[in-house]
């Protein structure tokens, strides 16, 4: 009789890589923050953020765990604002690992819904007042503040960072004008502009010897003296 056929034994599941480290000091496309992304406290999907440029540590950071898109605003809108940061978000587990079927399917979920309501997600923190502004891709402002530092444009969102959600783009010095203090500058700020200060200096003292001269006891003085 033939010996029977032992089974091998089960083998384990394949080892999962660690999720990547949250980068304190990130270089551009390392990860700095993860979260959880929903709209109106509803349709909750973990996500990720990596760096891209600028400062994004006020909102992305240990303290924020959620970022609730509570209203939209126009592609014109968002252009007004000044970014101060801009980070790109992905799909992730909540592990932080590779994202599951459902992970996925919600987070293009979102990609479609800005798309097809042709706004962005605005996200308001309100620590310091500041509001963070989700772009889909395959809009100019992606294209303006993108691309994303690693994968695919069309598996990411773009998350821009603003501090002055009703202020506009700061305008652009005129050429040639002075970025810094003028060199030897009188302290005190009231005169920066040599000769030019001088003219000024003369014309106050004439102006301050004229009220000095109509004053009514002044003129009483001098009437005595000429009456002499």
């Amino acid at each position: 009789m033939a010996p029977t056929a032992v089974a091998p034994p089960p083998q384990p599941p394949p080892a999962v890589a660690p999720p990547p480290p949250i980068s304190e000091s990130p270089e551009p496309g390392d990860v700095c923050w993860r979260g959880s992304m929903v709209r109106s406290n509803k349709k909750r999907v973990p996500v990720q953020a990596r760096f891209l440029r600028g400062r994004f540590q006020s909102v992305f950071n240990k303290g924020c765990e959620q970022l609730n898109i509570s209203h939209r605003s126009s592609w014109e809108d968002v252009g007004k604002r000044h970014v101060i940061g801009v980070v790109c978000l992905e799909a992730t587990s909540d592990n932080g690992g590779v994202p599951t079927a459902a992970d996925s399917k919600g987070f293009f979920e979102y990609i479609e819904y800005f798309k097809s309501k042709e706004r962005a997600g605005v996200a308001r923190i309100e620590e310091g007042n500041q509001y963070v502004y989700i772009i889909p891709p395959g809009v100019e402002l992606f294209v303006q503040h993108g691309p994303p530092p690693r994968g695919s444009a069309d598996h990411t969102l773009l998350a821009l960072v603003s501090t002055d959600p009703d202020g506009a783009q700061p305008a652009a010095a005129p050429t040639g004008a002075a970025t810094a203090p003028l060199a030897n500058a009188p302290s005190g700020g009231a005169n920066t502009g040599g000769e030019h200060g001088k003219d000024q200096n003369g014309t106050d003292q004439e102006a301050a010897l004229r009220a000095l001269l109509q004053r009514p006891e002044v003129l009483n003085l001098l009437s005595q003296k000429d009456g002499k």
